[in-house]
Order: C-alpha cells, then sequence, then structure tokens
C-alpha cells in the first residue's frame, strides 16, 4: 500500500497540453516524505507536470455496510504560502503498486471532489467525496486514488510565468500523525460506525495502512 507520485518533465519546446496529456511519466517517488512541490505540481519553464496516486486498503468494511460519508485529508507542508494550488481527487486506475511512469494518466471519470485553496504549516486539506466517490470506495480490497491540481483536472493552465504547487506531507514521514488518511463513515444494521484509513511507510514489512474504529451506537 503506498502513495507515490508520477510526473512528466518535458523540454523548452513542451506545452501545456503536450505534458498534460502524455501517456506516461519520466520521473516518480514513493519514498518521498514531504515535499514543496507536493502532491500536484506545474511549472512552467521546461513544463512539469505531477499527480500523486494512493492506495488504502478497505477490505475491513462490511459487504452490507452503506457508506455515508468519505473524507480524504492530506496535510500541507513547509511554510511557503507562494503559489499554493488546490487539488482535485477522482478515481486511479493505477495498475502498480506502487504507481509506475506508465500509470502517469491512471485516472478516470469525474472528480469526487476537491479542496478550497491549498494550506501549508501543518494544516489538513481536506476533499468531501460527492456521491460518486462515496460508490467507489472498495469494500473488497484497495481504494485507488488520484489527486492533481485542480486546474490539471479543468484544464486551465496558469499564466506563462506562475507555477503551482501544494506542497504536502508522504506516507513515509516519520511517524503516522501527518500521513495521508480517509475517514469514512459507516451505518450497518443501525449502528453508526467511523473508520480512518492512515497510511504508514512504504517501505513497512507490515501492514502498510492500519485503521481505527470506533462505534457510536
Amino acid at each position: 500500500i503506498s502513495d507515490c507520485l508520477v510526473q512528466y518533465s518535458g523540454t523548452w519546446s513542451d506545452s501545456w497540453s503536450s505534458v498534460r496529456n502524455a501517456t506516461s511519466g519520466n520521473g516518480r517517488n514513493y519514498t518521498v516524505t514531504t515535499s514543496m512541490n507536493g502532491v500536484g505540481y506545474w511549472y512552467f519553464s521546461y513544463p512539469t507536470m505531477r499527480r500523486t496516486f494512493y492506495e488504502f486498503d478497505t477490505s475491513s468494511l462490511p459487504d452490507n455496510s452503506q457508506i455515508d460519508s468519505v473524507v480524504m485529508t492530506i496535510y500541507g507542508y513547509g511554510t511557503n504560502t507562494n503559489y499554493q494550488s488546490g487539488i482535485s481527487v477522482q478515481k486511479g486506475t493505477q495498475t502498480n503498486s506502487p504507481a509506475d511512469l506508465a500509470d502517469y494518466d491512471a485516472f478516470s471519470g469525474s472528480e469526487y471532489g476537491r479542496t478550497s485553496g491549498w494550506s501549508v504549516y501543518g494544516s489538513e486539506n481536506t476533499v468531501t467525496f460527492n456521491s460518486t466517490g462515496r460508490n467507489d470506495i472498495n469494500k473488497a480490497g484497495i481504494t485507488k486514488l488520484c489527486a492533481r491540481l485542480s486546474i490539471d483536472y479543468d484544464n486551465t493552465p496558469p499564466p506563462y510565468n506562475i507555477e503551482r504547487r501544494s506542497s504536502a506531507y508522504f506516507a513515509d514521514y516519520s511517524g503516522t500523525s501527518n500521513d495521508p488518511k480517509l475517514v469514512i463513515n459507516y451505518n450497518l444494521y443501525c449502528v453508526s460506525s467511523q473508520k480512518i484509513y492512515e497510511s504508514e511507510s512504504s517501505l513497512s514489512s507490515e501492514n502498510q495502512f492500519s485503521y481505527t474504529i470506533s462505534n457510536d451506537r
């Protein structure tokens, strides 16, 4: 289970469209701990675009549960507020674990939701899933997600000399307090429950995602 960033770094002759529409990347990192460039990234000179692919083991959800809400949280990193930009989350279709270069364009469907801007200083950046996102939670296995800049999803490039980033903590950062996580609320036979899925180090030999359950009867 992992989070992995995949990016395409172009040449001076590349454009927003050629980088955005590339079918594979030429750089990846699945052991990153923190990144100033972050979850999603756009750089105008030698155009570069980044997407991050997440996997959460949600197989412990009961098959007959009704999912009421899903919130994804990513913690902002650093103190540089310049050029920070919101992200959009949608279904990930990556075939490799962790994601590989060929997964640069491994996403499909409409967005599940997006952040309202982007905050650093360890702040929580949250995405509340819509009905599409809630229905796509995989109760029998791994839920795969792709996060990218909202301007990437919308295909709205910024002015030429403006970069965009979403500085963030990643799963391999020491400890678990800043790990990306999913909070899933569901109902089962009139019992309201909550599961919190937190990513752990991708190098761990144990289960790489843990969850905390609290039942409110």
